[in-house]
């Protein structure tokens, strides 16, 4: 008995708990656990018993409290019984079978906890579809579910809703996103691919925000580079590479603005305007606007490259110009009546030729200066913020 009381001072709350809070709410929440202080109550014993034991000790727990705090919620997050059953991987599926079937007070698998969040979603996060099923047949289907489904990138559950009810996969979010907004920003390549099959369209656009699939796969820091590059057979019949959202933002905005740079170079790779300009910023300006350094070397570096591009342009252009003023002189050196004379020598005609005039170096000058101002002042910031900390400590 005195194992099992120290092991219940000891349990914390599972940071998956808290990744699924902060995915469903879109609120980066910290992995903070709940530590017990004083003696464990026995609503908080039922709790280490569902989400770490098995049903032989939840029943030991029910029968000792005679069903009394049955109901009981915790006092950090607001979750049930049903909530920390959802989330035991190997035995939730039977405990939540056996409290279903028990018809106890207070046992209801539509329950949220603080942040609004069913069992069935920490069910869904785990991976445990099975307990997830259990509680779909009672619980009943509704578009959010399907959403939370894609964001979470459960491919195997989000086809179970589907099955359920075909008209949800239509079904905005409050946002005014579609499920397959959700896939490009937050799933992977296979859910996207599924939900297009499904007949959801590449070119509908966020109601609220404008933006295109296009600006939510830039968004994606582990699959937006493969989805973007999957996207460019839709171009530029049903996408816009340089489509413009309600704040004037292309996609290439969007991968910049958090330092996406994997998903930021396929879209310059397809064609993606380079200077596109925001209320009157280039590239690099917006970049250093918003503190991200990485994303400042990121187009400071295919500043460079295109200007040696366009420099070898210029180059290979001048060229067949050069040759056909020769040709031309030599066509009036020629006529009917007269012999055509010896060629001009080789070098020449190579000093005769205009050298191309280089790009102008006052660009690829100033942007290293730049980035050290950007380096200098983000140090400064941050022990300004480093300062402030300790004054508001003491």
């Amino acid at each position: 008995m005195k194992l099992f009381v120290f092991k219940i001072l000891n349990y914390q709350t599972p940071s998956a708990i808290n990744k699924i809070i902060g995915k469903k709410m879109g609120q980066a929440l910290g992995h903070e656990s709940i530590h017990l202080e004083k003696p464990p109550r026995k609503a908080n014993r039922l709790f280490f018993a569902a989400h770490r034991l098995d049903l032989n000790a939840v029943v030991k727990q029910v029968i000792k409290q005679k069903g009394k705090r049955i109901n009981a919620t915790s006092k950090d997050t607001g979750a049930t019984i049903l909530h920390y059953a959802a989330a035991n991987k190997v035995h939730g599926r039977e405990i939540i079978q056996f409290l279903l079937s028990q018809n106890l007070h207070g046992i209801r698998v539509h329950a949220q906890d603080k942040n609004g969040v069913e069992p069935i979603h920490y069910a869904i996060i785990e991976g445990s579809l099975k307990t997830a099923e259990d509680l779909l047949k009672i619980r009943g289907v509704d578009a959010e579910l399907l959403h939370f489904s894609v964001q979470q990138n459960q491919l195997d559950f989000a086809r179970l809703v589907h099955a359920y009810d075909h008209d949800l996969i239509e079904c905005p979010d409050v946002e005014g996103r579609n499920a397959l907004h959700l896939a490009a920003e937050f799933a992977d390549l296979r859910m996207c691919q599924w939900l297009i099959r499904k007949g959801l369209r590449v070119s509908t656009l966020c109601e609220s925000s404008g933006d295109s699939v296009l600006h939510f796969a830039a968004r994606n820091m582990k699959h937006g580079w493969e989805i973007i590059l999957y996207f460019k057979h839709f171009l530029p019949a049903e996408l816009d590479i340089n489509e413009l959202n309600n704040n004037d933002e292309t996609p290439l905005h969007a991968a910049l603005k958090i330092e996406n740079l994997s998903a930021a170079m396929n879209i310059y790779r397809l064609q993606a305007n380079y200077g596109v300009r925001l209320y009157r910023e280039d590239l690099l300006e917006f970049c250093m606007a918003h503190n991200k350094l990485s994303s400042a070397e990121f187009v400071l570096k295919l500043d460079r490259q295109h200007d040696a591009g366009m420099h070898q342009k210029r180059k290979k252009k001048s060229r067949p110009a050069e040759k056909a003023k020769v040709v031309v002189k030599r066509s009036e050196w020629t006529s009917d009546d007269e012999q055509r004379p010896e060629s001009p020598p080789k070098r020449h005609v190579e000093e005769n030729r205009k050298k191309p005039v280089p790009a102008p170096a006052v660009k690829s000058f100033l942007m290293p200066v730049l980035l050290n101002i950007l380096k200098t002042s983000t140090e400064i910031y941050r022990r300004h913020q480093k300062t402030s900390q300790k004054n508001s400590k003491q």
